[in-house]
């Protein structure tokens, strides 16, 4: 074959294809042919995102063709509605699609403005996908693009909008114009919904959730304006987009709620800073010889002064225990009675410690608390293993610097055993005077196991005292340490046990051995360990007295005004009001004259002695 041939072979081969590759473009531009559709993974499950452009639609039919999840537009801006909204989310949810609503971004409205827009307009999310933020180039801003600190600035409010009001994080859509310029290195925590209709995502930096693949799309059902649609896959399959699909079920109950992937980052990030700040305290802590630690005092007071000193608003669980840093949470709380949206975050130190972070969240309507708990793992790393998110179904804050509120719990018939959201925080610090008095003269009686502070009683009705049961508390409080059930394993000598009891009370020896359980035969008093056999728990019996009031009587004595306080009992700020008379004694010890109950919770049981007198 001579060269000349040869050339003209070469040059209609170049033309040919060239020609060839002109048309194949040519096609793809004009919306003829869409290579994607061939380089889709078979397990990606497939949807559709469409507008009023598409017309009425027979969702029926799409579901038919093999259509799993559709996105639709709701608004724009703000105070455009898609005018077949209403209609789209009704019937495709009927017809047994996957839904889920989006909002297209103005670059010239304020970002309160669109998320008040949208939320009006969609509503309740409950078993539909996440919300969607569709952010793309419109009009003059594809050759003049606003600037990216302006853009990004309200794309920022408006995301965060949506994620409070719906507890879940928006996904994003986008053009790679416009990902390059506003999203690269931002919002990675946002599920990222990309649109390239040439050939398969890549350079992202991150991996995408949705891809819109096709614009040339073409399903019966179909009857609008625009004959194509746009075509979607999710990177997953059926089981994994049910994870993308607010909970219906817990939302409306209020528990469970979805955490945001930043949501629950920060919070571990926090709880593990904490606990590495006070690791030196909490290794060298004296933890008991039992399988559950108890920290000392002493311990649990330098965790949370070295906490307090970095600023934060801790405390702990020992009784009458105050926030340190307190005043901005309580700003916070004021702010919230006020209507204004806010968070604020308070910390606590454990008996075990372990350090919960609470977070408040409140949108201008409704509060919600993020609760996580960390603590050490067995080989002593950080670790976050509880962590929840539920409404606040009331709460208030009281004048006596409580925040008492109700969680939103599970009930029956989810649970068969009652779930206790009742919380009261002490928030302002309770009066240094009170405090004192409060652990010199009631603290160590309580309300359980004795009915000294819950009954009514002076010097001359002593009769219905529960003194068998109140022996163990007043030894506590005269030795300074518990009594020792093995002390006297048939019964407390006649002679100690009055002495003790005569020595706090204003009853005489001869009374008290016709008012308690006493064995003349013995000599002795009836004792028995507190138990299932003759106690039931109560919720009451952990109430917590502290004195709110003091008063001088001019007898010497002085009169305390008491409140039982109970974090799991009631929505109240106490459980039970009592004026309790004492007088100081020489030896510092005191001595109690009477008491009388002032208010009484409907949900205080009657009280069990445990002992009777067969």
């Amino acid at each position: 074959m001579q060269k000349s041939q040869m050339k003209r072979i070469f040059l209609v081969s170049g033309i040919l294809f060239f020609s060839l590759l002109i048309l194949f473009m040519v096609m793809i531009a004009g919306k003829k042919l869409n290579i994607n559709q061939y380089l889709i993974s078979s397990d990606f499950v497939k949807g559709i995102d469409v507008s009023h452009y598409q017309g009425e639609i027979d969702w029926k039919q799409i579901k038919n063709q093999n259509i799993t999840f559709a996105f639709i537009k709701a608004t724009e801006g703000s105070g455009y509605v898609d005018e077949t909204f209403l209609y789209n989310w009704e019937q495709a949810k009927q017809a047994g699609i996957t839904t889920g609503a989006y909002h297209f971004f103005s670059f010239d409205s304020p970002a309160e403005d669109q998320a008040r827009l949208f939320i009006q307009t969609v509503g309740d999310l409950n078993g539909r996908l996440i919300p969607v933020i569709d952010i793309e180039y419109y009009g003059d801003y594809e050759t003049n693009p606003p600037a990216v600190d302006t853009v990004t600035s309200q794309l920022q409010k408006l995301l965060i909008l949506l994620e409070q009001e719906y507890h879940a994080k928006p996904a994003i859509y986008t053009t790679y114009q416009v990902y390059n310029r506003y999203l690269k290195d931002h919002y990675k925590d946002y599920p990222l919904w990309i649109r390239n209709v040439y050939y398969p995502p890549k350079n992202l930096g991150r991996q995408w959730i949705f891809w819109q693949y096709s614009d040339t799309g073409r399903l019966f059902g179909m009857h609008g304006t625009e004959e194509c649609v746009d075509l979607n896959v999710f990177h997953g399959n059926q089981t994994e987009l049910e994870n993308y699909k607010l909970d219906g079920v817990n939302r409306d109950k209020g528990y469970d709620l979805v955490i945001s992937d930043t949501e629950q980052k920060n919070a571990e990030n926090d709880c593990c800073k904490l606990l590495e700040l006070v690791r030196d305290i909490y290794q060298n802590a004296d933890k008991g010889n039992t399988s559950n630690t108890v920290l000392s005092s002493e311990a649990l007071t330098n965790m949370t002064d070295r906490i307090a000193a970095e600023g934060y608003c801790v405390g702990t669980t020992e009784s009458y225990s105050s926030l340190d840093h307190y005043e901005a949470f309580e700003d916070f709380l004021h702010t919230c009675a006020a209507g204004n949206s806010g968070t604020a975050i308070t910390y606590c130190v454990y008996s075990d410690g372990k350090i919960g972070r609470n977070k408040y969240i409140f949108d201008g309507q409704n509060m919600y608390l993020l609760a996580a708990r960390g603590a050490w793992s067995d080989d002593r790393r950080p670790v976050v293993p509880y962590m929840t998110y539920a409404k606040i179904q009331k709460w208030e804050y009281t004048e006596h610097g409580w925040l008492r509120y109700q969680l939103c719990v599970p009930e029956y018939p989810d649970v068969t055993e009652v779930v206790n959201g009742n919380c009261l925080v002490r928030v302002r610090p309770m009066d240094e005077e009170f405090r004192k008095m409060s652990e010199k003269c009631v603290f160590h009686l309580g309300y359980q196991g004795n009915n000294l502070l819950c009954s009514d009683w002076d010097a001359d009705n002593m009769k219905n005292i529960d003194y068998n049961g109140l022996y163990e508390y007043l030894y506590e409080v005269k030795n300074q340490q518990k009594y020792n059930p093995d002390t006297y394993k048939n019964g407390i000598p006649k002679e100690e046990f009055e002495s003790l009891i005569t020595y706090y009370l204003p009853i005489t020896a001869e009374k008290l051995q016709d008012y308690a359980v006493y064995d003349e035969e013995k000599q002795t008093y009836k004792w028995t360990r507190l138990g299932c056999s003759n106690y039931n728990p109560t919720a009451f019996g952990m109430s917590v007295p502290e004195v709110t009031a003091i008063e001088q009587n001019d007898d010497g004595t002085v009169t305390l005004t008491v409140n039982g306080i109970c974090e799991m009992l009631s929505y109240e700020d106490s459980t039970i009001t009592h004026k309790l008379t004492v007088k100081f004694m020489e030896d510092g010890h005191v001595r109690y004259i009477d008491n009388h109950v002032l208010y009484c919770s409907s949900e205080i049981p009657e009280y069990q002695s445990r002992i009777s007198f067969d």
